[in-house]
């Protein structure tokens, strides 16, 4: 079993996984249940699942990228994963709650509009 784990490819077969059945899960998802359309298209947890899976994977070969150029006792690999990690984490933090603000100034509205 640890073989299994500790095989690259099986890695690289798990990480393309996460990568695809998200959004094409969320795709099938919209389509499939037209009642919930409206509802998952503003939900931050849906944009959440659907970008989380092909972002890890992005964030692990970036990872396994500079790793593998600097040496895993590298301090500067460190530091730049580091500093990578946290300027995506602010990202994604940002993009949410800009759409969240959005979408509260937009209900706003329209209970002003009332």
């Amino acid at each position: 079993m640890v073989d299994f784990m500790l095989d690259p490819r099986n890695v690289a077969r798990a990480g393309w996984f996460l990568a695809f059945v998200p959004p094409v899960a969320a795709v099938t998802a919209l389509v499939l249940h037209e009642p919930w359309r409206r509802r998952l298209l503003h939900s931050a947890v849906f944009w959440t699942a659907v970008g989380a899976g092909p972002l890890i994977v992005a964030l692990w070969f970036v990872f396994n990228a500079v790793e593998d150029f600097f040496g895993l006792d590298s301090v500067l690999a460190l530091t730049l994963n580091l500093v990578l990690f946290c300027l995506v984490g602010l990202g994604v933090s940002w993009l949410l709650r800009s759409r969240a603000a959005r979408r509260s100034a937009d209900a706003s509205e329209e209970e002003g509009d009332r």
